[in-house]
């Protein structure tokens, strides 16, 4: 078979190669051997004949062959092929020449090309088989010159030679194919054979190699059946039964392997919710499989555990069987529930905070996170705004002023800052806040955390607070001013009222005296607004009908107010009563009546209204510390010029006035405000510049009490009656011991003076001196009013007292005195009331 490729015949080569190695180790031993035996059988007869030269070429061509067999081992093959196709060609030749055809020469020569396509292959066969053809040209040319010494003897003609050769040729050539079709299929089959081996091998290999990954595969299955930490295990579908368990198995469960093969989940009580078991059923008839089904089971000991258990079909022998693998997340769900707690927690206190809670990303200002008071707090509802920036909340004209604040604590992130804000609500109202922030990282971005809390009412009680301590600052100096002033006053009214009683002939002096007493009185009457509006002096709250108070404030004003302001009064029938002061009361409404008329110097309307507010409207209209209850509100309302707004929070301010010097002392509006308070009422103000101004008086409605009259004050004059009695006068002015002396000795009293509570002890004191009645300043260098009167009554339970002062006398205070049965009258006093409330005391009267 002749090779159709290259890549053939080298595969031929390859499989040929090594029978080529056999077939030249057998061929040079061979010819060792036989090389020798011919060359020791030809020596004589060669020598005979004269052929010495063959000898000679016998013994080299067998030391060739011997050296080729000897060093086989390092000479290669295709060297030692062709030193053997040369050595027989060779010899060939030489017999062929030496003896002629009829000796070895033709069969070595025959050999040559036989032996060169089994060793060298079949090109080189052809090679040599051509050069054979050629040898035995040029020895039939020689043959035709009959050049060989055997041509005659022999009688080989040319013919003969030439029909020797062509058989020769041809029997070499025809020998030759076989020789190479029989290697060829030799090639083929070994080439067959070697494939189906090597396909055989292959085929061994990868079945040894399956097998052996399938045993690895079995094994390393096997090991992570056994080795891991999740229960596993095989039930058999058609009864439930277990075949095979993992150590898992065993130690979440408390089983052992033996234990539990053979038997059935429910003969163990591995479920411990029967209903779960059914739904794990449902499941897996209804998808085919269960995935983390969350799961109750019993141990060995009873003890339950909580596992996540996920199933799945396998055939295992053909018969159908469920794997089932269980992770306990007992600690897991304890954690989770833990976590889920305290989140609950958490947010459950955010919630509860009485503050905002704002996460919000720099420098964007996205609201991140808030509770739901921080929501409230803007009138928002919780996630209705998405992409709610912070600064949507903030007013534009503080926004440069946050980012200033915001950049210092940028650099500065291990402190806390804070800020006070105004707030945009969803309604458009503002709102006052405080912000206290800290900025933190999460997850790569800046953050803001800030805890804000509604400052609005907090920073109005803060000015109300320090309205309040300015107003206490300024009553605290009226009261001291007053008292001395009052007593200043007592004196002059003292004087007056002795002067008015010595001039009576003279009518110009009586005028004077007249207007001098007016002035008294008007100053007096500053001194007690003074006093009023320091809270100096309590009001005396009862049961008060307050339709009864505008109606009287309504008629004193027909008659003092403009004729072209025109008075509106309109009571709302049948309203509860409120606990006042009547004659405080009438001053409040007397100062906001005179301050609309001075708001409508071209005339306009006066309005006064009372209305029952009930609690649900109230509570809108009030601070939030307001006692719950229904309000009666009193409206004083004017069609004047209005309040400006730097006017309205200034206008409670005392001494704070609009009107020019000596037109107003900037107290009405205070004392108003301070009398309101006082009655545990609230005042507020609605103006607005040309629509005129409504204040309104809100009460809190006394349901179910009583209302008493109002009361009248002592009529004034001159005691007419001729009294006795012994009355001590205490008090540290001497105008004021002067003037009552000489006009209570006037009225028949016998009337003792002293300075100073030590002195009035001292006359007490004196042998014969017996005092009905004492006059009692408080305010008294030294031991002082009070002091002297405790001392009196450890003394004497039955002396009369009535005490006078030009402070206002608080309510612990006049409670004391009521303890100590002592009487009050306020300074200055006029003397003729005085006479006449000394006169019903020592009658036995009561003054309260």
């Amino acid at each position: 078979m002749i090779p159709k490729d290259k890549t053939e015949a080298v595969s031929l080569q390859a499989l040929w190669r090594p029978w080529r190695g056999g077939i030249l180790d057998s061929l040079y031993l061979a010819g060792v051997i036989l090389g020798g035996l011919v060359l020791a059988v030809s020596i004589y007869p060669l020598h005979q004949a004269g052929k010495d030269w063959v000898l000679w070429l016998d013994g080299a061509a067998l030391t060739l062959v011997l050296a080729g067999y000897v060093f086989r081992r390092q000479v290669g093959d295709q060297t030692r092929a062709c030193l053997a196709v040369l050595v027989v060609y060779v010899l060939g030749v030489a017999l062929l020449w030496a003896i002629g055809p009829l000796s070895g020469g033709p069969i070595w020569l025959f050999s040559a090309p036989i032996l060169t396509s089994l060793l060298l292959g079949r090109r080189m066969s052809w090679l040599v088989a051509w050069l054979l053809v050629l040898t035995l040209v040029v020895f039939g040319w020689l043959v035709h010159l009959e050049a060989p010494s055997w041509v005659r003897p022999m009688g080989v003609t040319t013919w003969t030679w030439a029909m020797m050769g062509i058989n020769f040729i041809f029997l070499n050539v025809a020998s030759n194919i076989a020789i190479g079709s029989l290697i060829s299929y030799l090639s083929r089959a070994m080439a067959d054979a070697e494939a189906v081996n090597r396909r055989l091998r292959e085929e061994s290999e990868r079945r040894n190699a399956a097998e052996t990954a399938l045993r690895e595969s079995e094994e390393r299955y096997r090991m992570a059946f056994e080795m891991s930490p999740d229960s596993i295990n095989i039930n058999r579908f058609s009864d439930g039964l277990y075949l095979d368990v993992n150590q898992g198995f065993t130690q979440l469960t408390g089983f052992t392997r033996e234990e539990v093969l053979g038997r059935t989940a429910g003969e163990l009580g591995i479920w411990a919710d029967k209903n779960q078991f059914q739904k794990f059923l449902a499941v897996l008839e209804r998808e085919g499989q269960v995935t983390n089904l969350e799961a109750d089971f019993r141990k060995k000991d009873g003890g339950l555990i909580t596992g996540l258990t996920s199933t799945r079909w396998l055939t295992l022998g053909g018969v159908p069987c469920l794997l089932s693998i269980t992770r306990d997340i007992s600690e897991l769900r304890k954690a989770s529930q833990e976590l889920a707690r305290s989140e609950e927690r958490h947010r459950r206190l955010l919630e509860s905070l009485p503050y905002g809670l704002v996460w919000a990303e720099v420098p964007s200002g996205r609201v991140l996170l808030a509770n739901d008071h921080a929501w409230r707090m803007f009138d928002l509802e919780a996630g209705a705004v998405a992409d709610l920036s912070f600064w949507d909340l903030l007013d534009p004209a503080e926004h440069e002023l946050a980012r200033e604040r915001l950049a210092r604590q940028l650099s500065r992130k291990d402190t806390f800052s804070r800020g006070v804000y105004t707030g945009l609500r969803k309604d458009g109202s503002r709102l006052r806040f405080e912000i206290t922030y800290s900025v933190i990282e999460q997850d790569g971005r800046t953050l803001v955390q800030g805890f804000i809390r509604d400052v609005t009412e907090v920073e109005s009680l803060e000015q109300q607070l320090r309205h309040a301590q300015k107003m206490e600052a300024v009553g605290t100096l009226s009261s001291g001013i007053a008292h001395d002033f009052n007593n200043i006053l007592q004196a002059m009214g003292g004087f007056i009222q002795l002067l008015q009683i010595r001039c009576r002939e003279d009518r110009q002096a009586e005028r004077y005296l007249d207007e001098i007493k007016a002035a008294v009185e008007r100053a007096s009457g500053l001194v007690r607004r003074l006093l009023t509006f320091s809270r100096k002096m309590e009001p005396k709250l009862e049961p008060v009908d307050l339709n009864l108070v505008v109606a009287a404030v309504g008629r004193l004003l027909e008659h003092s107010l403009p004729k072209m302001i025109s008075l509106e009064v309109s009571l709302a029938p049948g309203l509860p009563p409120i606990l006042g002061d009547w004659g405080q009361l009438e001053q409040v409404l007397l100062n906001l009546g005179a301050n609309a008329s001075d708001a409508m110097p071209e005339g306009g309307r006066l309005t006064l209204a009372t209305d029952l507010v009930a609690w649900e409207a109230a509570r809108a209209l009030l601070p939030n510390s307001a006692e719950a209850g229904d309000y009666l509100r009193l409206s004083v309302g004017d069609t004047g010029q209005g309040i400006d707004e730097p006017t309205q929070k200034k206008m409670f301010e005392p001494f704070f006035t609009t009107k020019p010097p000596g037109k107003g002392t900037g107290l009405g509006l205070a004392v108003a405000y301070g009398i309101v308070q006082n009655h545990g009422g609230y005042l507020t103000c609605q103006s607005r510049v040309g629509e005129g101004t409504v204040f309104n008086l809100f009460f809190l409605a006394r349901h179910g009490q009583r209302v008493r009259p109002p009361h009248h004050d002592l009529p004034t004059g001159e005691s007419g009656q001729r009294v006795e009695g012994a009355i001590l006068v205490v008090d540290d002015e001497a105008a004021v011991l002067d003037s009552a002396h000489e006009y209570l000795s006037r009225c028949g009293y016998q009337v003792f003076t002293a300075s100073s509570g030590e002195r009035a002890e001292e006359i007490l004191a004196r042998p014969g001196v017996r005092v009905d009645l004492v006059l009692l300043d408080l305010g008294m260098p030294g031991m002082g009013g009070l002091e002297f009167l405790r001392r009196l009554r450890a003394g004497d339970q039955e002396i009369k007292v009535m005490v006078a002062s030009g402070y206002a006398v608080p309510r612990e205070l006049a409670q004391e005195l009521r303890d100590l049965r002592a009487s009050f009258t306020p300074k200055p006093y006029p003397l003729a009331e005085m006479s006449q409330r000394i006169a019903r005391l020592l009658a036995g009267e009561s003054l309260e």
